[in-house]
C-alpha cells in the first residue's frame, strides 16, 4: 500500500474519533482522557486486524470476481456516515456519564470501529501489510482522539457535524479513487 495511501486512510478513519472525542470533550469528559484514548486505540488497532484478516479469506474463496467489494463497501460506509453526521443525540449529560464508563467506552468504540471492519476487509480483499495498517490507524486515531478531547473542551461540540460528515465524504472519495484505479 502506497504511503500516501496509508496516510490518507489513516486521516478518513480517525476523523470520526476526532468527532466523538471533541463532543466527549465538549461534555465535560476530558478528565476521562486516558481512558477513552486507551479503550479507541485498542479498538482501532485489533478491528482492523480482524477485517483483513476476513477480506484475505473472503478473497481466498472468490477471487477474480470481486475486485468491486471493496469499492462499494468503502462508499457505501462513506454514504452512511454522511447521512447519520447530522443526527441528534440523546441528551448531553445521560449520554457523557454513560459513554465514559469502561462499558460505554467499550462499546463506543466498538460501534466506532464497525467502518475500520469494513475498510480491513476491503483492504484484505487485496494485498496489504496488516500491521502496519492497523498501527497507522490506530496511530492516527489515538492522535485525533486526543486533539479531539482538547479542542472539544475547550470550544465545545460546535464542530462535531461537520467532522463526521468530512469523514463521509472522505471515504467516498477514497473509495472513487480505488475504483478508478488512481490509488
Amino acid at each position: 500500500m502506497p504511503l500516501v495511501e496509508l496516510l490518507v486512510l489513516g486521516v478518513i478513519v480517525a476523523a470520526n474519533n476526532m468527532a466523538v472525542a471533541l463532543a466527549l470533550g465538549a461534555l465535560g469528559q476530558h478528565a476521562r482522557r486516558w481512558r477513552i484514548v486507551l479503550v479507541f486505540g485498542a479498538f482501532e488497532f485489533c478491528v482492523p486486524l480482524i477485517g483483513i484478516l476476513l477480506g484475505r479469506t473472503t478473497a481466498r474463496w472468490i477471487e477474480q470476481e470481486v475486485a468491486w467489494v471493496g469499492v462499494v463497501l468503502l462508499a457505501l460506509l462513506g454514504l452512511w456516515t454522511l447521512a447519520t453526521s447530522w443526527q441528534q443525540a440523546a441528551p448531553e449529560d445521560t449520554l457523557a456519564s454513560r459513554v465514559t464508563t469502561w462499558l460505554g467506552l467499550t462499546v463506543l468504540a466498538a460501534g466506532l470501529s464497525l467502518d475500520n471492519l469494513l475498510i480491513g476487509f476491503s483492504l484484505g480483499l487485496g494485498t496489504v501489510n496488516a500491521l502496519v495498517v492497523a498501527t497507522t490507524i490506530c496511530a492516527f486515531s489515538v492522535t485525533f482522539t486526543w486533539v479531539g478531547l482538547r479542542v472539544g473542551h475547550t470550544a465545545g461540540a460546535t464542530y462535531r457535524h461537520y467532522l463526521t460528515a468530512a469523514a463521509g465524504a472522505l471515504l467516498i472519495i477514497l473509495a472513487v479513487l480505488k475504483a478508478t484505479q488512481w490509488i
